[in-house]
């Protein structure tokens, strides 16, 4: 969730803008996105999560947790 809101500022996005947010990672951390997924929609106002990396996108990063990679994309909802 962290580095979702991180990319929610660096995008420019405003606090109030719906998101979708594509995942792209090993299987552990796919894991940790599946069970938590409704808290971080919650958190991060997504309207859905992909275990994949969004075909289009407005901001994408990659971030090393733990001892692993991987890539986060987001893109602001429109008429949400």
């Amino acid at each position: 969730m962290n580095r979702v809101q991180s990319m929610r500022k660096e995008a420019d996005f405003d606090v109030i803008d719906r998101i979708s947010i594509g995942f792209k990672g090993e299987e552990l951390l796919k894991e940790a996105v599946v069970s938590m997924s409704d808290y971080i929609k919650e958190e991060t106002l997504a309207e859905e999560i992909q275990l994949t990396e969004l075909e289009v996108s407005d901001f994408v990063k990659t971030w090393e947790i733990g001892d692993t990679e991987c890539t986060i994309s987001v893109r602001r909802n429109i008429n949400s």
